[in-house]
């Protein structure tokens, strides 16, 4: 039994190299994308982007974690190569899909920390004040020790194969091949979301046909031989006499 599990593991392990691919391929995404929008402008006034730029790419990066890792749990260099986040902390050995909380942290600590450095670093760049200053310096104090608690993360990650950057190690994320739990979640998830608009319209169409059809019936049934009854669907009143 422990032999199979660490054959499963075996095989569900990433290569180092293919998850640093995984993120060169965001980065290039996010390049594409931005310059995508930005020729979108090429005919307006030079720099009419500039104030609002780390909003923009905010926004931008949004709606790129909304496709990606909110709705198939994995990143768009991550799906071109076949990968996913798992979640690490579920107790579970099958495959787990990232929780909610998960995706929203992820979210913050990606896109919220790249607009927060940048229009912090816009805010105070041209700020003289002593309070300024100081509120400047603890800025920089903390961003170096981020990157520095990066780069230990990255040296781990070289020694141990797993969670390449920060945020997933502090999130308990990290990245897997796609097994055969996984490719059923996903198709559980996607065969349910197409099938329930399909029925729910199903119902609401059966139940007005009937109901329609059934309604001179009902009314004539009721005013010949029992005027006191209220009108009330047939299919209504067969499930009242299957009831009973």
């Amino acid at each position: 039994m422990a032999s199979s599990i660490g054959d499963e593991k075996s095989v569900n392990a990433v290569l180092r190299i293919s998850q640093l691919d995984a993120l060169e391929l965001n980065k290039a995404l996010e390049q594409l994308v931005w310059s995508q929008f930005t020729s979108c402008f090429h005919g307006f006034k030079p720099g009419v982007l500039a104030h609002f730029e780390p909003e923009v790419k905010a926004f931008l990066s949004l709606i790129l974690w909304k496709f990606t890792v909110y709705s198939k749990n994995a990143t768009v260099g991550q799906a071109i190569l076949n990968i996913q986040y798992k979640n690490n902390l579920s107790q579970t050995e099958k495959y787990q899909p990232l929780s909610k909380h998960q995706k929203l942290w992820y979210l913050i600590f990606t896109v919220g920390g790249r607009w927060l450095e940048e229009r912090c670093y816009d805010l105070f760049s041209n700020r003289q004040q002593q309070s300024f200053c100081k509120i400047k310096n603890y800025i920089n104090f903390g961003s170096g020790l981020l990157k520095l608690c990066g780069l230990l993360n990255f040296l781990i990650f070289l020694r141990k194969g797993t969670f390449a950057t920060l945020t997933e190690r502090i999130l308990g994320i990290s990245s897997q091949n796609y097994t055969q739990d996984s490719l059923e979640v996903r198709l559980h998830h996607q065969i349910h979301a197409q099938d329930l608009p399909k029925s729910h319209s199903a119902k609401e169409k059966t139940f007005g046909i009937d109901h329609f059809r059934s309604f001179p019936k009902n009314w004539i049934y009721c005013s010949k031989y029992s005027p006191h009854v209220k009108m009330l669907p047939i299919a209504y009143q067969r499930g009242q006499e299957n009831a009973i």
